[in-house]
């Protein structure tokens, strides 16, 4: 296989071989998991300029919308419990491959697996129909509770899924899609880049002008939370709203968010502890069988049912004081001590996990996110309760941020700490993540159950 030519030719090769967020290849942005670049394909440097220009304008809003979004996967992926083990896995797995190390080359399948299980593909979702959103209406839902398929084809059940089927008041199914931990990336992503536009808004001066655009921006949110085949992007914002009772579209984003973060950073005794609401009995030992697998999904469910109400009557990512005290009412109704005493576990378990002994030539290029990524944990909160909108990245957040690549294959830096092309050793991670892609693919064929 060649390799491409271009910086964006490569990420999107890497990208459409293996990943966990969702996205699809020429698409307007993407984040690529194996090299941990952010990309903005639709975006060039003169469109980036007229972003730092003028952010409020239309154009300008879109490329911030789109930053924020690809960031935020990114703070994701090197900034949570689950992000900090598969980034280890990862680089334990390139490792093997680059050293053709037999003993340890299970790795490289078992990275293959769990991004697998992670995004729980395509195949698992199923989309019934188009329907038109009826924002008084809103669509019905019912849980349900499935398998995955093994390797050889058979149904494996040690490996459940957790549903959430789709139905319109008068339309009949409308789509199943599945709780993964795609679905609750997806939630972060989308709130920053909901949080992004609104934030641009709110600085238009005309205050005519400015009405008119919040509305749209809140009509266009509506219009993407109804869209079925969109459903990965909107599950888990449509089971926050219906299970606490939000009509407003922003809210439910924001709640969302929230518990897909503090979700994405239990620590694995917590598993344990979350208690198993009757809604879940009926699914019998499944239920048993996604707690021993650490399933993020069933996690962020149990922690929505605990919920108490919406704190703010508008979003206010600013307020983090009413926020933390929220989060943590919803860590104690589970069951799960103090929010301050789970953050204290959840930071020693990414500790421990970072402890993993690497000795080639990747061993930098995972200490570099190693480190960013504690900071991350630390800059946004147990459960995301800081702001993450592309305007706090460039005036509050105190954590790095990544070089984010632009289709026409230059590189830019957004946030008050970012790093350097060449901090971030910008062009060796392309080529490890291009080098072990290309491996993987292979050796992931060759294996047989």
């Amino acid at each position: 296989m060649n390799r491409p030519s271009t910086r964006v030719a490569l990420t999107r090769a890497t990208y459409c071989r293996r990943n966990v967020f969702p996205g699809q290849i020429g698409a307007e942005g993407y984040y690529d998991l194996v090299s941990q670049v952010p990309v903005l394909s639709s975006v060039e440097a003169a469109d980036f300029d007229a972003f730092r220009t003028d952010p409020s304008s239309p154009a300008g809003r879109h490329v911030g919308a789109l930053l924020a979004h690809e960031v935020t996967h990114w703070a994701d992926h090197v900034g949570t419990v689950w992000g900090q083990r598969r980034l280890a896995a990862l680089y334990q797995a390139m490792e093997a491959s680059e050293n053709q190390d037999e003993p340890e080359m299970w790795r490289i399948a078992y990275e293959a697996s769990t991004a697998s299980r992670d995004r729980l593909t395509d195949y698992y979702t199923v989309v019934a129909r188009d329907v038109a959103p009826d924002e008084d209406r809103p669509w019905r839902t019912q849980l349900t509770c499935g398998y995955e398929y093994g390797a050889d084809g058979h149904i494996r059940p040690d490996r459940p899924i957790l549903f959430y089927r789709f139905h319109g008041y008068q339309n009949g199914p409308i789509c199943r899609v599945p709780f993964s931990v795609a679905s609750l990336l997806e939630a972060n992503a989308t709130y920053a880049e909901l949080l992004s536009l609104l934030e641009a808004v709110g600085t238009v001066e005309d205050d005519v002008a400015r009405i008119i655009e919040l509305r749209l921006e809140r009509d266009r949110l509506q219009r993407r939370l109804y869209a079925p085949r969109l459903g990965v992007y909107a599950l888990v914002a449509h089971h926050a709203a219906n299970t606490l009772g939000l009509s407003d579209s922003a809210r439910g984003y924001h709640v969302a968010s929230m518990l897909a973060t503090l979700a994405l950073n239990l620590p694995d005794a917590a598993f344990g502890e979350l208690p198993i609401p009757n809604t879940l009995r009926p699914f019998g030992d499944r239920v048993d069988h996604l707690i021993s697998m650490r399933d993020r999904g069933l996690a962020f469910y149990l922690l929505s049912v605990n919920a108490p109400p919406y704190p703010l009557e508008t979003v206010d990512p600013t307020d983090t004081d009413v926020l933390e005290g929220w989060a943590g009412e919803v860590v104690a109704r589970s069951g799960l001590g103090t929010l301050a005493a789970l953050g204290e576990t959840a930071r020693n378990e990414i500790g421990s996990v970072q402890k993993i002994q690497l000795t080639g030539g990747r061993e930098p290029l995972y200490r570099r996110l190693a480190d960013s990524g504690l900071e991350v944990f630390d800059g946004r909160g147990l459960a995301g309760t800081r702001p993450t909108s592309i305007g706090s990245l460039a005036t509050q957040a105190d954590y790095p941020t990544p070089p984010v690549l632009l289709g026409d294959d230059s590189v830019v830096a957004i946030g008050r700490r970012f790093l350097s092309v060449d901090e971030y050793a910008f062009e060796e991670r392309l080529d490890a993540g291009w080098e072990y892609t290309v491996r993987a693919v292979e050796f992931v064929a060759a294996c047989r159950s």
